[in-house]
């Protein structure tokens, strides 16, 4: 009696990974990784911004001015923006590498129980 191998990766799980890689693809919405490259590159533009804006603020050498600008609360508080929109988008980007391996790996052992029924 033939008993196909072990399954992986369930075919609940593919339906579950491709429904996140075809998210914003048939609805209006954008993509969650999308938002968050949008919010990363908003987030250094306000970066950029605040340290003009403080860096012009200050008075001393170009040196204390940018000793200064580094250390205001302002310019802190749009550093830790940018790193919490760096920290969603790398967390959607590594979901988006499991999906396709998920994806990968039940395409192999789709095709392995394939051939496995071929050769019997």
């Amino acid at each position: 009696m033939f008993r196909p191998p072990r399954q992986f990766v369930s075919d609940d799980d593919v339906s579950k990974a491709l429904g996140y890689l075809n998210l914003g693809f048939y609805d209006e919405d954008s993509h969650p990784e999308a938002v968050a490259k949008l919010k990363v590159n908003k987030a250094q533009n306000d970066l950029e911004k605040i340290m003009g804006q403080v860096y012009g603020q200050k008075e001393g050498t170009a040196e204390a001015r940018k000793a200064a600008r580094d250390c205001d609360e302002r310019v802190c508080a749009a550093r830790d923006n940018l790193a919490e929109a760096q920290f969603e988008l790398d967390a959607h980007k590594a979901r988006i590498r499991s999906a396709q391996a998920i994806h990968e790996t039940w395409r192999t052992q789709s095709s392995n129980t394939r051939s496995a029924h071929s050769v019997r």
